[in-house]
């Protein structure tokens, strides 16, 4: 497999990263992870925008325009003669020089990758999920942003996987719904689609973004608030979204089985128009 390691496409054994690369050592760094259909990466301008906004915020030089990055992805998509895949770009500030401060600039560190993803599972797949064992402070504002430093995520799902889940369910430290450690999530509660507001620690997913649009179009009620967990429990049913699982439905969150019939044909609903929206041809 090739990779794209800053400018140049070569094989992954040859892209080497700087051990004194501020990502690695501190966890100076950003991603965004894609998914393609046919050999056409889905959403790629939203994603990078989202990689651009985040660098801003982080005060980030990337060091290559937003049309320059898209190229690259698009090209080792090309190179790998890869169709169905996930690609993921990596950012980081470069090498550590004694500085710790984020004005520090060295020239940065641009890493893109891609994956094969194996085909289409026949939506049959249902997660179980479990309550994580810690909360996030409202202003837990890195939860806005795809920072390499994903080990809070990473603890989370590893705790879940442990005690028999898939997957595990955040909550603020007042209690409120936030989301899984990989995805975002939503109940259906009497026909309504409800999800996390984005006032909340979590982050503003393109597969969210996409799956409220689509069910705004549907004629679905739509509703972004506070949750709390009894409302989880409560749901009529529940799913995930990411861009690399798309919308996956949850059997159960700690024992609760979600069996509505409405609920599951709403579920289907919106993964089926969201299969025809990413890939038309499905």
């Amino acid at each position: 497999m090739f990779a794209f390691l800053n400018g140049k496409i070569l094989s992954e054994e040859k892209a080497k990263i700087s051990p004194a690369d501020r990502g690695f050592l501190l966890g100076d760094g950003l991603f965004e992870t894609m998914r393609s259909y046919s050999g056409k990466i889905f959403a790629l301008e939203e994603h990078i925008e989202r990689l651009f906004s985040s660098a801003k915020v982080f005060s980030l030089e990337i060091g290559y325009s937003e049309k320059e990055l898209a190229q690259a992805c698009d090209e080792l998509l090309d190179a790998n003669k890869l169709k169905d895949a996930r690609i993921r770009i990596t950012v980081s500030r470069g090498e550590f020089k004694g500085e710790l401060g984020l004005g520090c600039q060295s020239p940065s560190t641009v890493l893109i990758t891609t994956k094969p993803l194996a085909e289409r599972k026949s939506g049959e797949e249902r997660l179980k999920l479990k309550k994580a064992n810690f909360s996030l402070s409202e202003d837990y504002f890195f939860a806005k942003h795809k920072i390499v430093s994903y080990l809070p995520y990473l603890f989370a799902y590893d705790y879940a996987r442990k005690n028999g889940a898939d997957d595990a369910v955040l909550f603020s430290c007042q209690g409120f719904l936030l989301e899984a450690s990989r995805a975002n999530l939503f109940l259906v509660k009497d026909e309504v689609l409800k999800t996390p507001s984005l006032e909340l620690p979590l982050l503003a997913g393109i597969t969210r973004k996409k799956i409220l649009e689509i069910a705004r179009k549907l004629g679905i009620k739509v509703e972004e608030g506070k949750y709390r967990e009894s409302e989880l429990v409560e749901a009529d049913g529940v799913f995930l979204t990411n861009s690399v699982i798309e919308l996956v439905p949850v059997l159960s969150y700690e024992g609760k089985i979600y069996s509505d019939k409405k609920a599951q044909e709403l579920i289907k609903k919106l993964q089926d128009a969201y299969h025809q929206l990413v890939c038309p041809q499905f």
